[in-house]
């Protein structure tokens, strides 16, 4: 759990750079799964230290990668899937921590859901009983 609580504005204003730095986490994982079959056989070659310069642009993908969910950590946010490019903003909603939950291809903030429930439990911000 986060130490931070956002309201919905306080959430909003940090939205522009945790789409920044994960739009850029989406694409180093999808480079970093590109590079797994070359991983994979020079995993099984270890033994024999040998190397590849593969591994170098992957530990370089994989600490750059690292440091966007970082980024994002730092804000008090919750990266929830960066394959999925979703984010969770602690929320206090009714004596309770909840999340605002944004995926990287939504226009702004406009679902919540309970801590415990998987992303398919969000629901509209807009629906009744959300305050």
């Amino acid at each position: 759990m986060s130490n931070r609580f956002f309201t919905l504005e306080e959430a909003r204003s940090v939205l522009p750079a945790v789409k920044t730095w994960m739009g850029r986490a989406m694409v180093l994982s999808k480079q970093l799964q590109s590079f797994a079959p070359e991983i994979e056989k020079l995993s099984d070659l270890a033994i024999f230290n040998s190397g590849s310069p593969v591994g170098c642009v992957y530990v370089d993908r994989l600490v750059a990668l690292q440091d966007c969910v970082a980024r994002i950590t730092e804000t008090g946010c919750v990266v929830n899937s960066v394959d999925d490019g979703f984010v969770d903003f602690p929320h206090f909603r009714e004596g309770r921590e909840v999340y605002l939950s944004w995926r990287y291809d939504e226009a702004d903030i406009g679902y919540w859901r309970e801590v415990d429930a998987d992303l398919e439990g969000r629901n509209p911000l807009d629906a009744p009983g959300f305050n």
